[in-house]
């Protein structure tokens, strides 16, 4: 992807805007000059590609995806060959690494790989050093919401990690659009800005625009759902559609609270969330066995995060 090919305006009145919930609507309220870079093909088509998973995998597509893209096939090699995975012999194919790792994990790889690659879109030195920590934040959540799925027992583990990894590409967006804004906003908050500040300053805010992003991108319907309601999950009626964004709201909200992505992770403790507990009476478990959860898993999740940020 070039850093001189064009972003592609915004259209209000995508099919999204039709949606029945009023709350879901997008007439009207984007601002005509915000724009986004086009999306790596590779994380469209490997986001289909796990919504429409069966029993039977389709490895033979999704390493058709892979070698179409020689820099993210390089990319996901190389990490596949990282010290994370241990692997005791080097894996020089992508349909290797299905065999070793699984389907679904090497889907993940490709995804993360491919948004990784949007950082081509930021030339100055400080948007790139902003992208690195909202990308590791979204890394982070996708592997948290990952887990989270797998230990709940639910099938949404793909449409879970691909929700959390995109579900603040809203965020990159308005980075895109005016990065010494969106700066401004992180310094003031010294973390994420608030949603408010965001609808103060670009109109919108980052949940809202991920999902017409998404919209306009074809993402699958789930996904769209996942990252506008993330942070509002209790508005969606379908389960499966809630479920995914509990799962993504409890990751995001568990890397904030630990400040996972900023390298501080030692000094905070996890203490339950609003999310992890809305979370886990809707799936009827535990408080603090999710707590437990999602501490033994942090030291994963930090290494998944460092090797996949690597260059």
């Amino acid at each position: 992807m070039s850093r001189d090919e064009p972003g592609i305006a915004m259209n209000t009145d995508a099919h999204l805007s039709s949606e029945p919930d009023a709350d879901f609507s997008l007439r009207g309220e984007l601002r005509p000059s915000i724009s986004f870079p086009p999306l790596p093909h590779t994380v469209e088509s490997v986001s289909e590609l796990l919504s429409e998973m069966g029993v039977e995998p389709n490895t033979m597509q999704l390493a058709q995806i892979v070698d179409s893209d020689p820099m993210v096939a390089a990319s996901v090699l190389r990490r596949i060959n990282s010290a994370y995975y241990g692997v005791r012999r080097r894996i020089a194919s992508v349909q290797k690494a299905v065999m070793l790792l699984g389907f679904l994990e090497v889907a993940n790889l490709v995804l993360t790989a491919g948004m990784v690659q949007l950082e081509e879109t930021f030339g100055a030195d400080e948007p790139s050093k902003l992208f690195n920590r909202i990308m590791r934040r979204c890394i982070g959540t996708a592997q948290y919401a990952r887990e989270l799925a797998g230990h709940l027992h639910s099938s949404s583990e793909g449409p879970a990690f691909s929700a959390g990894l995109l579900h603040a590409v809203g965020r990159l967006i308005m980075l895109h659009n005016d990065a010494e804004t969106y700066e401004r906003l992180w310094d003031q908050a010294g973390a994420p800005p608030a949603r408010d500040a965001e609808n103060e300053a670009f109109g919108i805010d980052h949940a809202r625009l991920g999902a017409v992003a998404a919209d306009e991108w074809k993402l699958p319907g789930l996904l769209i759902k996942a990252i506008r309601y993330y942070p509002t999950p209790e508005k969606l009626e379908e389960q499966e559609q809630r479920l995914v964004a509990r799962v993504v709201g409890t990751a995001a909200a568990a890397i904030d609270r630990m400040r996972l992505a900023d390298g501080v992770e030692a000094e905070r403790e996890y203490e339950a969330t609003p999310e992890l507990a809305a979370l886990a009476e809707e799936m009827e478990a535990d408080p603090e066995q999710l707590v437990a959860f999602i501490e033994k898993k942090r030291p994963r999740v930090r290494s998944y995060v460092d090797t996949m940020m690597q260059h």
